[in-house]
């Protein structure tokens, strides 16, 4: 009798050891299964570029999110203290560089200018969104100042009986408002400021066969106390109404980049007929995305900023999702958002929707046009446990539940890890109310905490089947507190802990292999038997081999090679001297049983092990 494994599998461990099919393990650890064969994975390599001049590592060991900025194709690791969601800008030639994000006391967007302008990267960011203008008073009807025929009449701010020169023609006049907005350096126009009082002008009043307007004069406003936001190159624009309503459309006049003074000395002259004023006025509904602003909201800032098709973004704050103007980061519109049921807890795209998992059922959200996004609860009872958990996998998304990992593809949800792993020891091994979740090379990567020094780490892909769940080993170097998946080059990188700093590591960066552990399930018998060989197929050496019978560790060989001579070393039993061998086959101890488990430990590919009562069986296979 033999047993012999020819491929590797990963682990599933709701399924008890002796009824795991051919090839599932009991353990699979910092190995790849691909192939069929078991294979170690790559160790980490440290990241020393994109850092200030003679820094390598992070700047303090807080830190716990990363993000690899590239302007002109050089390198900047930006890094924060907190969870934070970052995104490129939606325009591919943007001149600023920027980048936006949330999760640092209120939403941001940074530029090449302030972001790498200090030591540590992001030097300087600006509050996301722009704000509205405060007037100084309101302005009021044109009066007679000093008229001379053929001359334009003026207009004061000074309120004066008598609203119309006398010598003007019997043309009715117009009412009309004005409104200001800020625009920032960046370009971002922010919403209208409250409209001013209405007041009466004519268009192309005349006297004496010549042509005269009637002008109109109102103090600037001051640039606004705390902007939050870019102001270099800033400027106002001013908007008049074009029907005599403050609630009506407003065109644009003029605008400036010369601010007013506390005091309003500084005026603005509108003397434009009707037909010569210009573009409406685009952004009436354009607010700042929630902030920390309690009062306004107090389920706190909005979060998960991610991007959408067609230069939308999303973000969430409390039970309301949010969407931009496309393309428009800076512009929030009240009207775009949708309320869910329960609290958000994460959002992603999954293929061509947005996911939004909450502490209840999870939604799919869809749409090109962020003023007519559809939203569908899903039937699926799968609450989100951990925003960090949360992974655009590309056609499909994926998060932490109280009860496995939860994969949601179009409106198909599933828990893709129940046929492998119970809930009960889901919560208890994996915690996933701590999993960080990234993608690296279509695989998912988690890594969790069950105490202050107890972490561990997995990898999993439903697409691989009985090869979809291993798991990895994490050292005083390797303990991940967070992480990047840069798009750009398919590589994973993560915050280690390393001294009293914390170093960026890529995944799998080295060509040096770390030791892969595979143990098989065990292998039963009808009757008591005594498996007399042990073999094992390597491309290479170093591996050791172990082997129990009933439960009791039985043997442990080590197997080198030096100037190809194959050297075995035996740990258990004790006592044995070193010898030479030429084929990978040992005997075991005598020993009868009926369960029977191996394990292999390698930095090297292994190709096949098996077990055997006779070195004829061995030999045979």
């Amino acid at each position: 009798m033999y047993f012999k494994v020819t491929e590797f599998n990963g682990i599933a461990p709701v399924i008890a050891p002796r009824l795991l099919a051919d090839g599932v393990a009991q353990t699979a650890e910092n190995v790849v299964l691909n192939s069929g064969r078991a294979v170690p994975l790559r160790t980490n390599s440290q990241v020393t570029a994109g850092f200030s001049s003679g820094v390598t590592a992070l700047s303090n060991a807080a830190r716990t999110s990363i993000w690899r900025y590239t302007p002109e194709s050089t390198d900047y690791w930006l890094q924060w203290d907190e969870d934070v969601d970052v995104v490129d800008g939606p325009l591919p030639k943007d001149s600023h560089d920027r980048v936006y994000l949330t999760g640092e006391t209120y939403p941001r967007v940074g530029s090449e200018a302030s972001m790498i302008s200090g030591a540590t990267y992001p030097a300087v960011t600006y509050k996301l969104g722009v704000p509205a203008l405060t007037l100084h008073s309101t302005i009021t009807s044109p009066v007679d100042s000093g008229f001379t025929g053929g001359n334009r009449a003026h207009a004061t701010d000074t309120p004066v009986a008598g609203a119309f020169p006398s010598n003007l023609d019997s043309e009715t006049p117009n009412s009309v408002a004005y409104v200001f907005t800020y625009v920032t350096g960046f370009g971002e126009e922010g919403p209208p400021s409250a409209a001013t009082s209405v007041i009466q002008v004519t268009d192309n009043a005349t006297v004496n066969s010549s042509e005269a307007n009637q002008t109109v004069s109102m103090p600037v406003p001051q640039v606004p106390s705390s902007p939050g936001t870019f102001t270099t190159g800033h400027k106002w624009r001013l908007y008049r109404s074009n029907t005599g309503s403050q609630t009506t459309a407003f065109q644009f006049v003029t605008e400036s980049t010369t601010f007013g003074a506390s005091d309003g000395s500084v005026k603005v002259i509108d003397a434009l007929d009707g037909d010569e004023l210009g573009e409406v006025i685009p952004s009436t509904y354009w607010i700042s995305p929630p902030d920390n602003d309690s009062n306004t909201y107090p389920e706190g800032p909005m979060l998960g900023l991610t991007a959408m098709p067609n230069g939308v973004f999303a973000g969430f704050a409390g039970r309301r999702l949010c969407f931009s103007e496309p393309y428009l980061p800076h512009a929030w519109p009240v009207s775009y958002r949708i309320t869910t049921e329960d609290r958000i807890v994460a959002i992603a795209m999954a293929g061509n929707v947005l996911l939004v998992a909450t502490e209840g059922n999870p939604y799919i959200v869809g749409g090109t046009d962020p003023s007519a996004m559809t939203a569908v609860r899903l039937e699926a009872a799968h609450a989100c446990v951990n925003k960090r958990s949360m992974v655009d996998m590309g056609e499909y998304a994926m998060y932490a539940g109280a009860d496995g990992l939860i994969a949601v593809a179009g409106n198909q949800v599933q828990n893709v890890t129940e046929s492998l792993i119970d809930p009960k020891d889901w919560l208890a091994t994996y915690t996933p109310t701590t999993i960080q979740g990234f993608l690296h090379e279509g695989t998912y990567v988690g890594f969790y905490s069950t105490g202050t020094s107890s972490r561990g780490g997995f990898m999993f892909d439903p697409r691989r089947g009985k090869n979809a769940f291993t798991t990895l080993t994490l050292t005083s170097t390797t303990d991940p507190r967070g992480g990047y998946y840069d798009p750009e080059d398919g590589q994973l990188y993560l915050i280690d802990t390393t001294g009293t700093n914390r170093k960026i590591q890529k995944f799998q960066g080295s060509a040096t292999l770390s030791t892969l552990k595979w143990k098989s399930k065990k292998f039963v018998t009808p009757k008591p038997v005594s498996m007399s060989w042990v073999s094992v197929s390597a491309e290479a050496y170093p591996f050791t081999v172990s082997v129990w019978a009933d439960g009791t560790l039985i043997y442990v060989g080590i197997v080198t090679e030096s100037s190809g001579t194959k050297t075995l070393q035996v740990t258990t039993p004790s006592g044995i001297s070193n010898s030479t061998i030429v084929d990978t086959v040992m005997r075991l101890p005598s020993s009868i049983a009926k369960e029977w488990e191996v394990q292999i430990e390698s930095t090297k590919n292994i190709n096949s092990l098996c077990l055997a009562e006779s070195i004829d069986e061995i030999r045979a296979v």
